[in-house]
């Protein structure tokens, strides 16, 4: 029964095994798939980047260039307008000088008609309308100044408003450029975020599936074993009636050889009843005969049962308990079949004190042809609970990283040997195939 549950815990085993290569495998494809649906979305963001850089570059030498003409503009025009400027007004000032000029001779000339005759007034009156002229020509020419001033300040703020409203429109089409690459950025996330979404619950549906199916796999499993289990009992009952059924021939021919030497006995003295026993004994050797026939059959149920025996001693893994060593050197050290057992009593609450008196009543019920040679002390035993202890925080942190779902968490505050500590508790939720 040992070796059966062996057998069936390393096929349980290897199933389990293969069904985490298969997920591995299954999670690997998903991966693979993921990252070439993730290259394709890069390599699609990567050139919608670089298109819309492209063409940010293009409108940005466009507006550069623009600003460059316009600027070459503006300063042509000033130069223009600074050198009609100029020209004006060194005409307004050769104007001016040369009134002042005839002013300054009309002056003179009046002091000298003053002084030589005082009596030519019309002249002088004609000279003073020549000087009012003079002056009328000079306001006429700084009304021009002013005007030609004026036109051109209008020409360059209708120039300066032009430049400003192309500046602008450039800048939107910047703007709307920007806007459409956040819009396509935005998208490109929205799209690796929705394939990621259904390659996840791709991956669940996959987990449920092998899970139902491991668990069909489980309950047949299951039945399998209680078959072979009521299978080997069968067999159990007819060995034992087999055994009964031998002894009762046994003892029958016991009697039948102790009724012939009597009859043999009896002989000498009873010759007339001979030829009675003789027929009885007729009968007797016939029921002898088949006895022996029935008897040679079961001597070979009993080789063959004996046989089977063998063949179930020799298949029993522990023929010595003792401690033994990996190699050549080194100390000795106990098996792993010996810790199994101490940690599962440990578990199940039996004191260090009484384990060994376990083992050597579980070694003598279970498999009486194993050899006790040496058994752990105690202090082997003391020393396998941090075993246990690390083993169990090592089973308990696989659970919580395979569970899919936490339930609760909370703390307890609890002291053991005066000495106070706070417990973690986390509540998952679990299948049946991983309890």
């Amino acid at each position: 029964m040992l070796v059966y549950f062996t057998l069936f815990d390393s096929l349980l085993v290897d199933r389990l095994n293969d069904r985490t290569e298969r997920m591995t495998k299954h999670r690997e494809s998903q991966e693979v798939k993921l990252t070439a649906v993730r290259k394709k979305n890069k390599k699609k963001v990567m050139d919608l980047e670089k298109f819309h850089e492209v063409t940010v570059e293009k409108i940005q030498r466009d507006h550069s260039n623009i600003k460059i003409d316009d600027e070459k503009n503006i300063k042509q025009i000033k130069k223009e307008h600074s050198a009609i400027l100029h020209h004006v007004q060194s005409d307004a000032f050769k104007s001016s000088r040369e009134a002042n000029k005839t002013i300054v001779n009309l002056q003179s000339e009046l002091t000298a008609t003053q002084d030589s005759n005082l009596l030519n007034q019309t002249e002088l009156t004609t000279k003073n309308e020549q000087l009012k002229e003079v002056k009328r020509q000079c306001i006429v020419l700084e009304t021009s100044l002013r005007n030609a001033q004026k036109e051109h300040k209008s020409v360059l703020k209708q120039e300066q408003a032009k430049r400003f409203q192309e500046s602008r429109r450039t800048s939107k089409q910047i703007i709307n450029l920007q806007t459409e690459r956040d819009s396509a950025v935005d998208e490109k996330h929205n799209v690796v975020i929705n394939q990621d979404i259904s390659t996840c619950a791709e991956v669940k549906n996959m987990k449920q599936k092998e899970r139902k199916h491991y668990s069909t796999i489980v309950a047949k499993e299951k039945e399998k074993s209680a078959a072979l289990k009521l299978s080997l009992q069968q067999e159990q009952n007819s060995t034992t009636s087999l055994l009964n059924r031998t002894i009762t021939a046994e003892w029958k021919l016991s009697t039948a050889i102790k009724e012939s030497k009597q009859s043999a006995r009896r002989s000498k003295e009873l010759t007339q009843v001979i030829e009675n026993y003789k027929s009885k004994l007729n009968d007797a050797n016939m029921e002898n005969e088949t006895m022996r026939r029935s008897l040679c059959d079961l001597q070979d149920l009993l080789d063959a049962s004996e046989s089977k025996l063998s063949l179930m001693d020799a298949a029993i893994p522990i023929k010595q308990i003792k401690k033994t060593r990996a190699s050549n050197k080194g100390r000795p050290s106990w098996p792993l079949y010996m810790w199994d057992l101490i940690l599962e009593q440990l578990v199940n609450g039996t004191p260090p004190s009484s384990v060994n008196d376990n083992i050597v009543a579980h070694v003598k019920k279970f498999s009486p042809t194993t050899d006790i040679v040496d058994l752990p002390s105690i202090w082997t035993i003391r020393r396998a609970r941090t075993v246990l202890l690390i083993i169990c925080q090592t089973l308990a942190a696989c659970r919580l990283s395979k569970a899919d779902k936490w339930d609760q968490l909370f703390t307890d505050a609890t002291s053991r040997r005066q000495v106070s500590f706070q417990n973690l508790v986390i509540s998952i939720e679990e299948d049946d195939l991983f309890r």
